[in-house]
């Protein structure tokens, strides 16, 4: 997406005002740039902060779990002195000093979004708009609350517990800015006042998006739904995820059959088999894969390849052998990365669980099958039947794994697993002569707050 020049002018300036997630220590409230003559003034330029997809739709905050998860491999040897060493320390699942003083692409990307939308919303609100620019102003709006609360929701992932109605209200939740002056002081809220924030922001945002966006690196109010589908079915709150995701599914429900893809040819290419204008994109973010999946050229956990049945062509789609690594070649995004956003088949595995969990088996495996006739070869598909919720209820996490691979949302399936414990996740990882198994309800699926936001933002850090 193009990106206004305003913009690119003052990018800097407002990249370092992402100190704000770090306390603002004193010495840079001192020095801080007089912003009032550098904030935009427009609904153009408004928007044009959030188009810039390097910013809004890029870096999505999911590395932490995705290294500490179990879909990516490792070169142990490579691995005893890899740097960054908060990556080492994730994907070992060290419980003292992770950070050793290092920072984290999460929690800074997370919160420089955070800043650019109540820039946008602190604007906006000073500003009148004509009845031609009404609609223009409506979407500036709904996409920064958008934005706001997706960024939220991903942090809560990663630095908060998994959300339980009957104790949130006295859990660590996130420090809720809501406004753009850095140098107020922001304490961490509790669980439930974080889930409430996303959603109010949320549900404000529906009723200002268009149904569906320009590009999909706009928020729209599919967009809202998706991410609302997601967040309910993260609570537990079945009939509010179905209702949200059926929504959607009644307006954009396009799947590509992948018999008529072709596979990356060999030798491997950069090619992107479904990159290139992907139906099934409802919003396009991307993650970047943390520096110490390239230890080995992005390499795939090979208990993740053995997921993959006779017949499932996703197998040959998604990757490819590399230097006797399995690669990842998977992503929707037509930047690269591995995409992070909303699909159609996320949405049909969401309604799918849902149903399933409501008893409602028939119509949890037609979603099932449904997705599945789109992802196996012509003479290999073969209906699911069953009339055991256990067993649906399997079939369906174990889709989501096929499915949703490197999308950024495995930590949080483990993690609202074990909250759970009826399907529990156990990881397994082995380092030189090491095997390391982190079980259910270990506290290091909360990870600490980075050093400095502690340090300089005297934030209260996390249980190890």
């Amino acid at each position: 997406m193009s990106t206004f020049n305003f913009f690119s002018m003052k990018r800097t300036v407002f990249f370092l005002t992402i100190l704000f997630c770090l306390g603002c220590g004193k010495s840079f409230l001192e020095k801080k740039t007089n912003v009032s003559d550098l904030t935009p003034y427009r609904i153009q330029d408004y928007q044009a902060l959030l188009d810039d997809a390097s910013t809004m739709n890029n870096w999505s905050s999911c590395q932490l779990g995705t290294i500490a998860a179990d879909e990516i491999q490792v070169d142990e040897v490579a691995l005893q002195n890899f740097n960054p060493y908060h990556q080492r320390n994730t994907y070992l699942w060290y419980r003292e000093n992770l950070f050793q003083g290092e920072q984290s692409n999460d929690w800074n990307r997370a919160f420089q979004r955070i800043l650019y939308c109540n820039q946008v919303l602190d604007g906006l609100a000073g500003l009148t708009p004509s009845e031609g620019d009404t609609e223009a102003w409506n979407n500036v709006k709904g996409s920064a609350l958008f934005y706001r609360a997706y960024a939220y929701y991903q942090l809560a992932q990663l630095f908060c517990e998994v959300y339980d109605a009957e104790t949130a209200v006295n859990s660590l939740g996130l420090p809720l800015r809501k406004e753009a002056d850095i140098t107020v002081t922001v304490g961490r809220s509790n669980l439930q006042d974080t889930y409430d924030f996303m959603l109010n922001d949320l549900k404000t945002a529906y009723d200002l998006l268009p149904l569906e966006p320009l590009v999909y690196e706009r928020p729209s109010r599919l967009a809202v739904q998706s991410l609302l589908a997601r967040i309910y079915w993260n609570l537990g709150k079945y009939d509010e995820a179905l209702d949200e995701s059926v929504q959607v599914l009644q307006t954009k429900n396009i799947l590509i059959d992948y018999n008529s893809v072709e596979p990356n040819p060999a030798p491997v290419s950069i090619f992107l088999p479904i990159a290139k204008n992907n139906p099934e994109i409802i919003f396009d973010a991307t993650m970047s894969m943390p520096q110490i999946a390239s230890i080995g050229a992005v390499a795939v956990n090979e208990t993740q390849i053995e997921l993959y049945e006779e017949g499932d062509l996703r197998k040959n789609i998604y990757f490819k052998e590399f230097n006797g690594f399995t690669i990842y070649l998977g992503s929707y995004s037509s930047r690269g990365a591995p995409f992070s956003g909303f699909s159609v088949g996320e949405l049909l595995l969401v309604a799918a669980e849902c149903e399933a969990r409501k008893g409602n088996l028939e119509r949890a495996l037609l979603y099932l099958n449904r997705l599945r006739s789109h992802r196996f070869g012509s003479s290999s598909f073969t209906e699911l039947i069953s009339d055991d919720q256990t067993e649906i209820l399997e079939w369906i996490l174990l889709e989501r794994r096929r499915e949703l691979v490197f999308r950024g949302v495995r930590w949080e399936d483990i993690r609202r697993l074990n909250k759970e414990m009826r399907f529990p996740v156990t990881i397994v990882k082995t380092f030189l002569d090491e095997k390391i198994e982190i079980f259910p309800g270990d506290s290091r699926y909360v990870f600490p707050l980075p050093d400095n936001a502690v340090d300089l933002g005297g934030l209260e850090q996390n249980n190890r």
